[in-house]
């Protein structure tokens, strides 16, 4: 790997024709004056902070503001989906959306009501992928 001041390491694409990626250092994007990168930058977070704000107002209005967020990280799939659903966007008559949210009820409030551990809650609604 080759690595000069202005550019970290540098990534082989392993196709011998194209040339090497090379990825700029955070000490150059300071540098300049007016990164292309800077605005997307602040719109993805001020996305994520509205949603996050968002999800934590949903959390709270189910109960569950005291579940920590390892375990809302693994269910926020889920809860965006029944916020969405909610909203109108769609209607779900699954059996097998169904029983995923019957789950994620179970186990959450199983952790809540300390009938489990974390990370027996975490593992049970862990999603594998096939």
């Amino acid at each position: 790997m080759l690595t000069s001041p202005n550019t970290s390491p540098t990534f082989n694409t392993s196709l011998s024709t194209l040339n090497p990626l090379r990825i700029p250092s955070s000490r150059v994007i300071k540098k300049t004056k007016n990164p292309f990168i800077r605005p997307l930058l602040a719109r993805i977070s001020s996305e994520s902070e509205r949603e996050y704000q968002e999800l934590q107002q949903v959390f709270s209005l189910l109960g569950w503001h005291e579940v920590p967020d390892a375990l809302k990280v693994e269910i926020y799939d889920d809860v965006r989906a029944m916020v969405e659903e909610l909203q109108g966007s769609y209607s779900s008559c699954d059996p097998y959306v169904r029983n995923r949210r019957n789950r994620v009820h179970y186990w959450v409030q199983s952790f809540l009501d300390g009938n489990t551990s974390l990370n027996t809650a975490m593992e049970a609604l862990k999603i594998h992928p096939l």
